[in-house]
């Protein structure tokens, strides 16, 4: 039997479209640094709870300047290769597409002692996939296919 962590991902956009990708901390030895914020869903927490709370803690951003615009219908999971097996055999995660409606100055990746990201770009939306972690990859394209429609039905004139 799988042991999957419940979490959420986080998919934000901005005005132009265009995605959050943060660059990992840790990830200095690897060829993949780049991902969307994401994490565990705390006991006690509802998915959207856990979001928001991610989306500060990782970014900085706040519910003042950032809107939810859709939750994933899906749970998506990937499993963690052998090596990174700890107590966990991967994530489960319920994804909500975020536009933010701020400034790259509300942006502060260092709310945390030890941040997750120590960088960000506004990346295109179709070349993300091909950006993170490979057992990430699979997750991010069938995030995309979902909520793609809806991100170019979305009008931030209407926010």
């Amino acid at each position: 039997m799988s042991n999957y962590r419940d979490a959420v991902g986080l998919m934000i956009i901005n005005r132009e479209k265009r995605v959050f990708l943060g660059y990992r901390a840790w990830s200095q030895n690897s060829p993949y640094h780049w991902q969307m914020p994401q994490g565990g869903i705390d006991e006690g927490e509802t998915p959207e709870q856990s979001a928001w709370r991610e989306l500060y803690e990782e970014t900085g951003m706040t519910q003042e300047n950032t809107k939810i615009i859709a939750v994933s219908q899906n749970w998506y999971t990937y499993d963690l290769p052998d090596k990174f097996h700890k107590t966990i055999d991967g994530e489960r995660q319920k994804w909500f597409l975020m536009y933010f409606h701020g400034s790259n100055e509300n942006i502060n990746l260092h709310v945390q002692r030890k941040p997750e990201f120590i960088r960000f770009r506004w990346n295109r939306l179709k070349t993300a996939p091909y950006l993170v972690i490979p057992f990430k990859k699979n997750v991010y394209r069938e995030v995309l296919k979902e909520f793609r429609q809806m991100i170019t039905d979305f009008n931030p004139d209407e926010v």
